[in-house]
């Protein structure tokens, strides 16, 4: 877990070079696919996005679109 915070650390200083542009979708679509890399090498399922998806659809109901 360490080295998935050293990672989301350096995510956070340079954005877009890890996603493309800022993002939270983007962002956990990084994090589902460290962890997909994680299970496949290790044999382990990684619980980096554990969490985080039900963060964003928190974070999702909260924001009021403007029309």
């Amino acid at each position: 877990m360490e080295q998935m915070m050293e990672i989301l650390e350096d995510v956070r200083k340079h954005p877009c070079i890890y996603l493309g542009q800022k993002s939270v979708v983007l962002l956990y679509a990084f994090i589902s696919g460290y962890a997909v890399c994680q299970r496949r090498t290790t044999g382990m399922a990684s619980n980096a996005s554990s969490g985080f998806e039900k963060f964003v659809k928190t974070k999702r109901k909260n924001i009021k679109i403007l029309k």
